[in-house]
């Protein structure tokens, strides 16, 4: 195959004019006149007819230039939050005030979408990597190069396995992807082809091939310190038992029940009270459960708050695990009696 996305993608009424210059990879590209007729005729009409649009500008954070959601009346918009979102016809009509437009991944909908990041070299030639990637997706997509020029987005009906969470990413070669369902929005610069169709066969295809076993290489512990065993505590309810049975008990039952006194704040309570439940267990399903049942819990812990998608409460859960130096280690009946032996021995040894 001729790897040569560019070329082949795109549409007619986007080639340039011979004393147009091809934007160098990595530079944002020129902002275009608005015009009154819909300035994206390649762009699918099943994601024209969805309200979850977007409008986005380039923000500088930690130095990194990042594309920020925002609502056509410039206030932020949340890839979690419907009322932030629109319909195509108005993100069109005020593009102009901003650097591009974008679409949400919801739960409602059924697109899965596929970010190959830097998969095209200077001549927007496919890197040796993208190739099979792209020759699986592009019958049942729709794809676009990104703002950027460097990069290339997929749409296709799938849904990712629960482990996947909110979307994941690798690093593979000299390039990323990037793979989501929900929680996440795609810029779209309509520069592309193809229809959405069924790519389910072709994600777990990437998932198997790429996905899965680069995200087992590259995940990292928590702490530079040796890895906490896992005890055998299964439920919330078992967990919340052994608390009540503990010393830790009355500082348990004081948090569940809202107190903070103490604490600077409520998010130091937060963190405090998940540390105590991290302590029997270091599964953070159990650890949200029994903070769900707490006086503690509001709206804010479903609420994002980092760029990669996770929630307040899933940084708080993950705060206090990395911080749990030691755990719950349940003994076994044989280890129980041979200490108790040892202490039998060790009482009469003074006796000749």
């Amino acid at each position: 195959m001729e790897a040569d996305f560019w070329e082949e993608h795109k549409p007619k009424f986007l080639k340039q004019n011979p004393s147009q210059t091809t934007p160098i990879v990595g530079e944002p590209p020129p902002r275009k006149p608005y015009i009154e007729e819909d300035p994206y005729p390649a762009v699918p009409a099943e994601l024209k007819s969805l309200r979850q649009w977007v409008v986005w500008k380039r923000k500088l954070r930690d130095g990194k230039l990042t594309k920020v959601p925002f609502q056509v009346n410039s206030k932020a918009a949340a890839t979690d939050d419907p009322t932030t979102w629109t319909d195509y016809r108005t993100v069109v009509a005020h593009q102009h005030h901003f650097d591009g437009i974008g679409v949400v991944f919801t739960t409602n909908d059924s697109l899965c979408g596929i970010d190959l990041d830097d998969c095209l070299d200077e001549h927007r030639k496919l890197k040796p990597w993208a190739v099979p990637i792209v020759e699986h997706l592009k019958h049942v997509s729709y794809g676009e190069v990104s703002p950027s020029g460097g990069g290339i987005k997929f749409w296709t009906r799938a849904k990712l396995p629960d482990w996947i969470n909110t979307g994941t990413n690798v690093n593979i070669s000299d390039g990323k992807i990037e793979i989501y369902d929900k929680k996440r929005y795609f810029t779209v610069t309509g520069m592309g082809k193809g229809e959405i169709r069924e790519g389910h066969p072709q994600i777990d295809w990437l998932l198997q091939e790429y996905i899965e076993p680069r995200r087992k290489l590259q995940q990292k512990p928590a702490t530079s310190r040796k890895a906490i065993p896992q005890n055998n505590l299964k439920t919330a309810d078992e967990v919340t038992h052994h608390i009540q049975q503990s010393k830790q008990s009355h500082k348990f039952d004081a948090l569940m029940r809202g107190d903070i006194t103490g604490y600077g704040s409520q998010s130091e309570a937060d963190i405090a009270l998940c540390s105590v439940i991290a302590f029997w267990t270091q599964d953070s399903t159990v650890i949200d459960a029994i903070f769900r049942q707490s006086q503690l819990y509001r709206d804010k812990w479903d609420k994002r708050h980092r760029t990669d998608g996770a929630t307040y409460g899933e940084m708080t859960i993950e705060k206090a695990l990395s911080g749990q130096r030691e755990v719950y280690k349940p003994q076994s009946k044989r280890n129980t009696r041979k200490s108790r032996r040892y202490k039998k021995r060790k009482r009469f040894q003074w006796v000749k």
